[in-house]
């Protein structure tokens, strides 16, 4: 059986936003309601600026699932850190379903199947053979325990199979009987995959030549049988999107006021457009789609389709989406450009039109993900472009398709990469607001500082000049209570302003502190995030969290050192300070810093201080990852770290943010923000030599 997951967030390695997981079965019903509600009272109280929902595709189980999500977003957050986008603050919601309904097709390992293959095979046969009688009952066992097939046993086993698929219903349109032609071609095909060249086809029947359809070589009966699960998760994928992900997807618009974007592969494309386009309307619109290798029609959104008396079954996505519809293709995506087109030739799965025109889909049955969408007013872009490559102007365009052929997109399942997480990205920053200059420097303006004591006059004529910033090369200042560390990466004269920034968010709240006596640690905290966010900074992650820590103070040395691993993410690698205190390294508390960082963190029972790492520079935008800690104690106070910390039990408060800031705009304020705090620098920023 499945471990059962807790109510709540499922964590995904390596994610920097939370990630969520919600289950379905095969007919759409959610089988985590509990989480499913957890999350909705989530969105209510928490101010995130978009949900990626996503959906798999076929043959994926849980296990293949989570890794496929996990590696489409370490590809995003590796583009969304060189590329940051203003506001953007996200949550991930995955979609699972029991897409992997036989257990030997090609695709993710089945890791979590916990039978063996010849048991799942055993299972699918039975559930084929349920309906018939014993003589055709006992014919398909016999059939498909046979090594090789010839062609008119190929065919009897094809015809005891359709009655399990024959009538299965489209979530867009009425049933009809399959091709038993189609489904024989289509399994010779699929043995053939990797074996050479697609064949050619019949313009007017849509069917591969003669010599590929007549069998040479014999048929085998299991590419037959994953003929069929291909039918059967193609009318699953339909039914979970219709029956299940609809319901999820009309909630998640009614609980958070934030941008709704809908991520789909392979069959998981079919979930999420059925989610739009089927049950009731939606209460706003989708923001925008997603799809990667669509396993569909190339006409499902099609303004017209011989032969069908109307548009494609979901041409009415295209007016639920307030942004654009993205949609990969490519050549070397083999089941979609070689194989699809052969199989699903029922009525309901063409939405196709004849197109024999050369470099056009060859048949009528063409996938989607295989040649690109047709009919709807889309623009084939080739090729997808590159992480960091501008996108053309697509103003005005709904549907664009993106062609991976030229060695970027490489099969059917190669969309965790950084094109399929730029094309997210350009979906994302299109039409993202930008920050108006004015109201910042009216906010910068507008902030109240502390008057300079007599201790910080005093202090400040003893310490040594403000730092020597240094291009090129890592390096660690003293901010007050915060310790900041430059990659090599920011420039010399950013540097300088990324620290008067932070020690203007320090005095500024500081201030309001002083004013408001209820205030806690936890109330400066907030109030130091929302001063850098008037500063023109963009918060793109903010959490909090306490914990007790007992036993002496390498443990709570410990667990700071946990929280500013998961706070610094994939900078923790290349931290100093981090390598520092990882192997405990004292520090000499009479060097100048010190004397700053003790003074500023001390504040009444507790010590609050910050660390942080800024990078940027390079093409990226200034980015901040910094941890905060509030560390209450009891006993006798001894030095660890950059400070001093009790050894009997302590209460720590952590919070964590990622920001980042136009570096066009950190230059516009510059001069602002240093007339602001010019004469607290002396005194309040210095080096560490670490």
């Amino acid at each position: 059986m499945p471990q059962l997951q807790p109510t709540g967030p499922f964590p995904i390695d390596g994610a920097r936003m939370p990630t969520w997981i919600i289950r379905f079965d095969e007919r759409g019903q959610c089988t985590s309601p509990a989480t499913a509600r957890a999350l909705l009272d989530h969105l209510r109280a928490a101010p995130y600026s978009d949900i990626l929902l996503f959906s798999h595709g076929w043959n994926t189980d849980f296990s293949g699932a989570v890794a496929l999500y996990r590696d489409f977003l370490a590809a995003f957050e590796t583009v969304r850190a060189a590329h940051p986008v203003a506001g953007f603050n996200p949550i991930f919601v995955g979609i699972t379903w029991p897409s992997a309904w036989f257990a030997e097709d090609p695709g993710p390992k089945l890791e979590s199947v916990a039978v063996a293959a010849a048991d799942v095979e055993g299972k699918v046969l039975a559930e084929v053979a349920a309906p018939l009688g014993d003589p055709d009952r006992q014919r398909l066992y016999e059939l498909a325990n046979a090594g090789v097939l010839s062609r008119e046993q190929a065919l009897d086993l094809v015809t005891l199979l359709l009655p399990a698929i024959g009538g299965t219903e489209d979530e867009v349109d009425t049933a009809t009987e399959v091709d038993a032609e189609a489904l024989l071609a289509a399994s010779k095909r699929l043995g053939a995959l990797g074996g050479g060249s697609a064949p050619n086809f019949d313009p007017a029947t849509g069917l591969p030549d003669a010599e590929v359809m007549g069998g040479d070589g014999g048929f085998d009966p299991r590419d037959i049988i994953r003929m069929l699960s291909l039918y059967q998760m193609k009318d699953r994928s339909g039914a979970v999107g219709a029956r299940g992900v609809s319901i999820l997807l009309r909630q998640l618009l009614g609980a958070s006021a934030a941008k709704v974007r809908l991520l789909g592969h392979s069959f998981g494309c079919k979930v999420m457009l059925s989610a739009v386009c089927v049950g009731a309307p939606l209460s706003r619109p989708v923001t925008s789609m997603l799809l990667m290798q669509p396993a569909l029609s190339h006409l499902a959104m099609a303004l017209s389709v011989p032969g069908r008396n109307g548009p494609g079954g979901y041409r009415s996505a295209l007016s639920e989406v307030s942004g654009q519809i993205f949609t990969t293709y490519s050549a070397k995506d083999m089941p979609l450009h070689d194989v699809f087109h052969l199989a699903l030739r029922r009525r309901q799965d063409l939405g196709e039109a004849e197109i024999a025109a050369a470099g056009e889909p060859p048949s009528r049955y063409a996938a989607m993900g295989g040649y690109g969408p047709r009919g709807a007013g889309e623009r084939l872009l080739s090729p997808i472009p590159a992480a960091g490559h501008a996108y053309p102007d697509l103003k005005g365009i709904k549907l664009v398709a993106l062609d991976g052929s030229a060695d970027r997109i490489n099969g059917h399942g190669d969309i965790a990469t950084g094109y399929t997480a730029w094309a997210l990205h350009r979906l994302i920053s299109d039409g993202n607001m930008t920050q108006d200059l004015n109201t910042i420097r009216a906010e910068i303006s507008a902030l109240e500082l502390p008057a300079e004591t007599e201790l910080e006059a005093g202090v400040a004529a003893e310490l040594p000049a403000v730092p020597d910033y240094k291009p090129g090369v890592p390096q660690v200042i003293t901010v007050g209570s915060q310790i900041a560390e430059f990659s090599e990466n920011v420039p010399a004269d950013l540097r300088s302003t990324i620290a008067n920034c932070i020690l203007l968010a320090q005095l500024a709240a500081d201030r309001w502190v002083a004013t408001h006596p209820d205030a806690d640690e936890l109330n400066w905290y907030n109030c130091y995030v929302a001063v850098l966010k008037k500063c023109g900074w963009l918060i793109e992650r903010n959490e909090t969290s306490l914990k007790s820590v007992s036993g002496d103070g390498f443990k709570v040395h410990q667990e700071i050192i946990s929280v500013l691993t998961a706070a610094l993410g994939g900078a923790a690698a290349a931290s100093i300070i981090l390598g520092v205190l990882s192997g405990l390294k004292k520090m000499d508390e009479n060097q100048p810093f010190f004397t700053i960082f003790d003074r500023a963190s001390q504040r009444a029972e507790a010590t609050l201080f910050q660390i942080s790492y800024v990078d940027g520079g390079a093409g990226k935008q200034p980015r901040l990852n910094f941890a905060a800690y509030r560390v209450e104690a009891s006993a006798t106070a001894t030095q660890i770290l950059f400070f001093r910390l009790t050894g009997t039990n302590a209460k720590l408060r952590s919070s964590y943010a990622d920001l980042s800031i136009d570096e066009s705009i950190l230059r516009a304020v510059r001069d602002q923000i240093f007339a602001k705090v010019g004469d607290r620098i002396t005194g309040s920023i210095t080096s560490i030599e670490i």
